[in-house]
């Protein structure tokens, strides 16, 4: 029984491969790029059929090793400060509207506000508003569209979707913390 390997004739056959550890790794790695589409493909199907499953499992590891999963976080960020930084960096320029969610959430977290909503629902709401401020009707790009908060949280409103109504800057300021009831649509109306 021959136990050079085949491939490079330097080394000895590993374990009970056909070659050895070093062109094992090599023919892994070809197989693994060559094979990439067909294993991406394989990957979704399978994430699209047990999607919520998959995503109940991910909750529940999160919350039984929040702990460690933080801690290994911050080992990696402590080693990788420079990546992390660039990383981090990065994605605050492609992703400026997520980051001003972001922080605004951040802010309603400190007061303790009742309730939240996720990026996705706002994003829905200003769609249903057709990306228009309801009070003056000016359409976004021209302005950003900002959260305003029906029932102010100073008055003791919440911060689930139901209460957030998508105003401009202006528009939002001018309210203030007054209680209105959600501004009607003035685009049927011709504004």
């Amino acid at each position: 029984m021959k136990t050079i390997c085949p491939k490079c004739k330097k080394g000895k056959k590993y374990k009970n491969q056909s070659y050895c550890l070093i062109c094992c790794r090599i023919i892994g790695k070809e197989c693994y790029y060559k094979n990439k589409e067909k294993r991406l493909a394989k990957e979704h199907r399978r994430y699209s059929k047990k999607k919520d499953t998959i995503l109940k499992q991910q909750r529940e590891y999160y919350q039984q090793n929040k702990k460690k999963i933080r801690k290994r976080q911050k080992k990696y960020q402590s080693k990788n400060r420079e990546d992390y930084k660039k990383w981090h960096k990065d994605w605050r320029i492609k992703n400026p509207k997520k980051l001003s969610f972001w922080s605004g959430q951040h802010q309603i977290r400190k007061r303790n506000a009742e309730g939240s909503h996720t990026f996705k629902e706002w994003e829905e709401l200003k769609k249903q508003y057709d990306w228009t401020c309801p009070r003056c009707g000016k359409q976004e790009p021209e302005i950003k569209l900002t959260q305003d908060h029906i029932k102010s949280l100073n008055k003791g409103g919440t911060n689930w979707i139901k209460n957030i109504q998508p105003l401009c800057l202006k528009c939002n300021s001018f309210k203030n913390d007054r209680f209105t009831k959600k501004y009607k649509r003035k685009l049927a109306q011709g504004v």
